[in-house]
């Protein structure tokens, strides 16, 4: 492992795919405005956003209520 990784990260990065346990990162991506059209269609990040009950298809509304979900927006 490189020697300026911090032993944090190396943590991270050598946690197995099938670890009981993982993490999820927060990161600032710099992604350059010419490739924004030729990727349009598979985005380089999730974005957070709160996913209205009309969005969902009907199986998924019967999840969401046999599950309880309620951080749906209305």
């Amino acid at each position: 492992m490189n020697q300026s990784v911090s032993p944090e990260l190396d943590e991270v990065l050598t946690t197995h795919d099938d670890a009981l346990e993982g993490y999820v990162l927060e990161v600032d991506l710099d992604y350059p405005e010419y490739l924004h059209d030729a990727h349009s269609d598979y985005p380089l990040a999730l974005e957070a956003i709160s996913v209205p009950k009309q969005w969902l298809s009907d199986y998924q509304r019967t999840l969401v209520n046999e599950l309880g979900v309620s951080s749906l927006s209305a």
